[in-house]
This record gives C-alpha cells, structure tokens and sequence, in this order.
C-alpha cells in the first residue's frame, strides 16, 4: 500500500458521519464521535443501564448510584442523545353495547 492509498482510506473514513450529531471526525466502534459517545454514556448512566457504561465497569453498586447521582447534578436528568420513550397519547375506546 503506498502513501496515496493511505490518504485515499483517511478521507474516506472522514467522511462517514457520526449517527448522534452528522459531524465528521474521528468515530468509535459504534459510529459516535467523542462528544456523542459521552452523551451516550451519560444516558445509559441515567437509565442505570451498567452494563453497557463505559465509565461504570469497575464501580461498586454505590459508588455507581453517587456517580449518577453526579451525572445528574452537572449535565440534568433530560436525556442527551437517547430519545426518551413515548407515552401513548391514545384514548381507549369503549365498544357500545347495542
């Protein structure tokens, strides 16, 4: 592989964009790019969905209820790239007896 094939892979790679925010740079095994990713982490840290936190792995299960906790006081407790689940606005309909 010569240089120019190398700069051809780079572009290329540059110009995929980040599923949280379309910006082009420098993207994880999940498509994020940096800011996104901590987004992201911060969400599942909200949900308290440890096992797929990157910064929970090797906290106690106290030490991760104060770190959300924390989570929550620096960033809010609104989402920040998860959409958050929708509340069915439909009414139940009632069958008319005849």
């Amino acid at each position: 592989m010569n240089v120019d094939e190398t700069e051809e892979q780079v572009e290329e790679q540059n110009d995929i964009e980040c599923q949280g925010c379309d910006s082009h740079s420098a993207l994880n095994d999940l498509g994020l790019c940096e800011d996104c990713a901590e987004k992201l982490d911060r969400d599942l840290i909200r949900l308290r969905n440890w096992e797929h936190s990157v910064s929970t792995v090797d906290l106690s299960a106290g030490d991760r209820e104060n770190f959300r906790k924390d989570i929550i006081t620096q960033h809010g407790k609104e989402y920040e790239l998860i959409l958050p689940k929708r509340t069915s606005q439909r009414k139940k309909r009632t069958r008319r007896k005849s």
